[in-house]
């Protein structure tokens, strides 16, 4: 009976904690830099998100994230920038956490307060 009591315990807090985490953060971008295997990292109201590079550009110079936003990072002496147009203002980013524990962007939008 006790074996019962934990595993439905354990299966209810698995399932809390999988669908009570919050997915958007909004914020300014700050702090972009390279991350593990070619992806880049910034940070958004100090969480750190990852954009992920397409796999299916070959050259690995575009990510996957909405088409509006596909110049957030552009190329500077061999490194990603922030775009200037996008300095200091604030976004809302919608991201999922994958299987590395990496918060991945999924997509972009503009944030009012």
């Amino acid at each position: 009976m006790k074996t019962k009591k934990f595993v439905l315990a354990f299966l209810i807090f698995i399932g809390v904690n999988a669908f009570g985490q919050t997915n958007s953060v909004s914020g300014v971008i700050t702090d972009v830099k390279p991350h593990f295997g070619g992806q880049y990292a910034m940070n958004v109201d100090k969480t750190e998100v990852i954009l992920i590079v397409n796999p299916k550009d070959k050259t690995g110079k575009t990510f996957e994230i909405n088409k509006h936003y596909k110049n957030l990072l552009i190329e500077s002496e061999g490194k990603y920038i922030l775009n200037p147009k996008y300095a200091n203002k604030s976004f809302k980013v919608t991201y999922k956490v994958n299987g590395k524990g990496w918060k991945c962007i999924q997509s972009l939008k503009p944030y009012k307060k």
